[in-house]
Formats: C-alpha cells, sequence, structure tokens
C-alpha cells in the first residue's frame, strides 16, 4: 500500500513540476524583419500570434537599426527586436493547453505617423482578453511619453486581469476622437509597438489535482480487489 501511495504523489508532483516550467517571454529576437499582412500567423517560442487588420498591418522592427523604422516614428527606448502593429492593425496571441494562459506584462509604446495625426489625438493600448467561456474583459493604458517623445513603458497587468485564465488575447491602439473617444478604427492611424510579453500557462487548481489523485487511487484499489 505504502509503496503505491509512493508512486501516485510521484506521479502529482511530476504533474506539478511540468505544469509550472511553462512560462513564455515573447521578445521577437528570432522573427525576419518583414512586413504582415492581416491574417498572417507566426509562432515565437510557445505562442501562437496573429496579425489582425485588412492589408499591411504590422511589421518587424530593429530598435538598433535606425533605418529600420523609417516609414512611421517609432517610440524610443527600445534597442532590439520587436513589433509595429500599423494602419490600425493588432495582434492576437494564443498559447496550447486546454487550461489558458495568464498575462502578467508587456513593454508597449505609440507608433506616430510620419505625417503626424489627422482629427484625432494620441490614445491608448487596449487589450481584451477571452475566457474558456467566451467571457471578453478589456484593459486600457494610456502611451507614454518623456517631454514630446513617445517612449517605450512597461505595463505590469495587476488586478482581476492577470489573474483570469484566458484562451486568447488581442492587443491594438485606439486614439481619441474629437468626443474624447477612444477609437480602434482611426482612419489607419491608430498604430502601437510591443515587446517582452509575459504568458504563463495556466496550471489546474489544486482540487484538480486531488481529484485526479483520487482517482489514480481508485483505479489502484480496483486493481487489487480484481486480483484478490
Amino acid at each position: 500500500m505504502m509503496k503505491k501511495f509512493s508512486q501516485l504523489a510521484l506521479v502529482l508532483a511530476t504533474a506539478l513540476a511540468c505544469s509550472a516550467a511553462s512560462a513564455e517571454m515573447i521578445t521577437f529576437e528570432g522573427q525576419d524583419l518583414i512586413g504582415y499582412s492581416g491574417g498572417e500567423s507566426f509562432t515565437d517560442g510557445a505562442v501562437n500570434l496573429g496579425v489582425i487588420g485588412d492589408g499591411f498591418a504590422g511589421m518587424m522592427i530593429n530598435g538598433a537599426d535606425t533605418m529600420s523604422c523609417d516609414t512611421v516614428t517609432c517610440p524610443s527606448g527600445n534597442m532590439s527586436k520587436y513589433f509595429v502593429g500599423v494602419n490600425d492593425g493588432g495582434l492576437s496571441l494564443s498559447m496550447g493547453g486546454a487550461n489558458g494562459f495568464y498575462l502578467s506584462s508587456l513593454d508597449f509604446g505609440f507608433v506616430m505617423p510620419t505625417a503626424g495625426l489627422n482629427e484625432f489625438t494620441p490614445g491608448q493600448l487596449q487589450i481584451t482578453g477571452t475566457d474558456a467561456q467566451g467571457v471578453q474583459t478589456m484593459i486600457a493604458r494610456d502611451f507614454a511619453m518623456v517631454g514630446s517623445e513617445y517612449v517605450f513603458a512597461n505595463w505590469a497587468i495587476g488586478g482581476q486581469f492577470a489573474q483570469t485564465a484566458l484562451t486568447s488575447v488581442s492587443i491594438n491602439a485606439c486614439l481619441f476622437d474629437a468626443n474624447g473617444l477612444c477609437q480602434a478604427q482611426a482612419m489607419g492611424q491608430a498604430q502601437f509597438a510591443i515587446d517582452n510579453i509575459s504568458m504563463t500557462a495556466a496550471v489546474p487548481e489544486p482540487s484538480s489535482y486531488v481529484l485526479m489523485g483520487l482517482g489514480l487511487a481508485g483505479i489502484a484499489a480496483l486493481r487489487r480487489r480484481k486480483a484478490a
């Protein structure tokens, strides 16, 4: 009997350890410096990313190369590779696994059209998360400035959003119109840069491991009864 429980404990400990080792940091360092149309997708580690939009909607930038961001005005403060959503485009993220994932932090900045803004003012980065029940929750944060220059800022996501297991996330920019409403469709001018996205695969609740243990124990008991 003691041997059976030792084996069960080993199984549960192994399952918990495997589940815990599933954090992902999306840095885009392995990506090619190319442009994307809406509907195209790529992977970064265990994360699937999809470009949202019509026509040319995203591109990869090298912050260490001043010529890499010559068609728009990118935010300062990032000398590595990062993704830029352009022309009101966005980016979706998902991670394999039945339990979903948590989004904990990211770096972001505003990307100004070369000719400046028309009829809008700089707004916010919007993140929309969808959970396993299909319920959507959106959070937003203003783009950061230092003086007259837009810069990369870190967003440590907290509250209920950070504690909700999500099946997918979409990210986009919005701009303020004359009425103070933040519009995601802004004449192709809503643009953003994003990098260092921290995600962690959700693990089953402790009660799930208890149920798993009871199930394994029940199977072992049935086998002993059949053997007897």
